[in-house]
C-alpha cells in the first residue's frame, strides 16, 4: 500500500482509509496473499480488487467491448471480473471457503486460490482463447510446492470454447461455464 501511496502522492494511511472505504461500501476487497508457511513468506501484500469492472472501464475511458479487450488492462479487467464471480458463487457455501492469490519472489503467481479445510484450488484466469504451455508455470509451481494430496487438481479459465485437460492435474474451463 505504499506503494500505491507513492506513486499517486499521498500517505499509507490515507491509503488504507480509502480501500477500508471501499471495502466497507462493497466496492472492493482485499485479496490476502496465500503463505503456506508463516516463516517462509512469498509475497505477502494483499491484492486490491474492485468489485465493478464497469467503474473501472470508466475510469481508464473504455467504451465498447473493442476498446476492452483491446485494452493493455483487458487481463486485469478479465480477473477482477472472474474473482467477483467467483466470491458471489462461493457465499451460499457452508462452511465458506477462503480465496487467496500466490505469488513467489521469483514471479511465478496463481491469480486465486481457493481453500476448504486443507484442500486447495488453484486458479489462473487467462483472457485468450488458447492457452500456452509456458503459462502454466505458476500453476505447476503452486502444486509441486504444496503438500502430496491437498491440491487435487488446478484450472484456468479461459476464453475458449472447450473444456479440456492440460497436464494430468490441470483443467482448462471456458469463462461461460463460470459466468
Amino acid at each position: 500500500m505504499s506503494s500505491i501511496g507513492q506513486a499517486i502522492g499521498i500517505a499509507t494511511q490515507t491509503v488504507k482509509h480509502y480501500i477500508s472505504i471501499l471495502q466497507t461500501s462493497f466496492h472492493g476487497m482485499l485479496l490476502p496473499a496465500y503463505l503456506m508457511n508463516q516463516r517462509k513468506q512469498i509475497i505477502k501484500a494483499p491484492k486490491i480488487m474492485l468489485a465493478d469492472t464497469g467503474i473501472i472501464n470508466y475510469f481508464l475511458q473504455i467504451d465498447s467491448i473493442d476498446k476492452m479487450v483491446n485494452a493493455p488492462q483487458w487481463g486485469s479487467i478479465l480477473e477482477t471480473h472472474v474473482v467477483n464471480e467467483i466470491v458471489k458463487q462461493i457465499q451460499s457455501i457452508v462452511p465458506k471457503p477462503s480465496l487467496y492469490y500466490w505469488r513467489t519472489n521469483n514471479g511465478a503467481e496463481v491469480d486465486v486460490v481457493l481453500q476448504s479445510g486443507r484442500r486447495l484450488i488453484p486458479m489462473e484466469i487467462k483472457s485468450g482463447v488458447q492457452i500456452r504451455r509456458q503459462s502454466l508455470r505458476g500453476l505447476k509451481s503452486f502444486i509441486e510446492s504444496q503438500p502430496a494430496g491437498s491440491v487435487p487438481f488446478g484450472i484456468v479459465f479461459y476464453r475458449g470454447a472447450e473444456t479440456v485437460f492440460l497436464d494430468k492435474n490441470i483443467l482448462a474451463i471456458p469463462l461461460g461455464m463460470l459466468l
